[in-house]
């Protein structure tokens, strides 16, 4: 799928550099700064998420970079009591540069859509941290071109 100089593609174990460089170089802004990474392997690290891990990156190809990246682990897990396969979305992020093609974020949702559909994933959940207030505005933001996303709930990690 192309877009502008860009395109969304399954991630490879060749992606492992550009995937760490885009986690280290953008990292969650707001009171608290947070940088994940995955050393020493950014793919690897990311494939170990679930029983099936998609890993979906925009390659521009103008710039020879990833401007952006969205992972999905699928876990076989108990809805109402019944098997299901149930999506995790998580590791989203976007090149500062990249934002602004506003309609970046909507394609690529439709891009793992389309292929959770084809496994029979029919739900999907998220978490996003309470101070990554410009990640809860895009996402919360109800618009025809993105799915829904309904608060669950709050959750701490104790350390």
């Amino acid at each position: 799928m192309n877009f502008l100089n860009s395109s969304f593609q399954i991630a490879g174990p060749e992606d492992s550099p550009g995937i760490l460089n885009l986690l280290e170089d953008n990292p969650f802004e707001g009171r608290i700064s947070l940088i994940y990474t995955r050393r020493p392997d950014s793919w690897e690290s990311f494939m170990r998420e679930g029983d099936e891990v998609m890993l979906v990156v925009d390659r521009n190809q103008a710039q020879e970079r990833l401007d952006g990246m969205a992972a999905c682990a699928i876990n076989n897990l108990y809805l109402k009591g019944k098997p299901a396969k149930i999506a995790y979305l998580f590791g989203l992020r976007l090149r500062k540069e990249a934002i602004s093609r506003i309609m970046l974020l909507p394609r690529g949702y439709r891009h793992f859509l389309n292929r959770l559909l084809d496994k029979g994933v029919r739900y999907a959940y998220t978490t996003v941290l309470e101070e990554n207030t410009s990640a809860r505005r895009m996402l919360e933001k109800r618009r025809p071109s993105m799915p829904v996303y309904d608060y669950a709930g709050d959750y701490d990690v104790f350390t």
